[in-house]
Parts: structure tokens; sequence; C-alpha cells
């Protein structure tokens, strides 16, 4: 039964993956005219490439978030000065990072 059911669960996936790499690639060629109204039709609507690029900088920026959260419970339970220093520095890095890759978002993908 669980065979039956990761099976099903798979061919899901896959034709979710390749509906949306059909629907993209329908779109550019102009046989789907469509306004993207949410977040996820607007990078439905980038090449293929840039949809890549897209994910890449959201995954990234949850990675950064997540640094952000870790070094800010370091802060207030570290001992040493050096430790503090160094989630402190990690803060302020990753929240600079975040800052420009959420502009790339905005300039380069229009989201």
């Amino acid at each position: 039964m669980k065979k039956l059911n990761y099976a099903i669960v798979m061919v899901g996936i896959l034709a979710l993956t390749f509906s949306t790499v059909n629907i993209a690639e329908a779109r550019h060629a102009g046989k789907l005219p469509h306004q993207p109204q949410t977040r996820q039709e607007k990078i439905e609507e980038l090449p293929i490439n840039q949809q890549y690029e897209v994910h890449y900088i959201d995954d990234m920026i949850r990675h950064h978030k997540k640094g952000i959260k870790v070094s800010n419970k370091m802060l207030n339970k570290a001992e040493r000065s050096e430790v503090k220093q160094f989630a402190q520095s990690m803060i302020d890095t990753e929240t600079q990072e975040i800052q420009r890759l959420e502009s790339w978002l905005k300039e380069f993908y229009k989201l």
C-alpha cells in the first residue's frame, strides 16, 4: 500500500512539473494570453531558466533568514565574545544579502 501511495504521489509531482513547464512555454509562444495575478503565475510566465533563478533566490532568502534566526538565538546564549561577534556579523551580512536578493527579484523579474 505504501508503494502504491508513493507511486501515485510521484506521478502527481511529475505531472505538475511538466504541466507547469508546458504552460510557461505555451504562454511564451503566445498561445495562452493571460495576465498573471499571483506571484506563482508571474514566475510561470518567465522563461524556464529565469524560473530556476527565482527558485534559487527564494531558497537563498529562506536560508539566510534561518541563519539570522539561529544567530539571534546565539546572541542571547553565547558566553564568549568571539561567538557573539560572529553571530552579529552573520546577522549583518545575511540581512544585506537578503536585501540584495529581494532587490534582484524586483529588478530582474518584476516580483
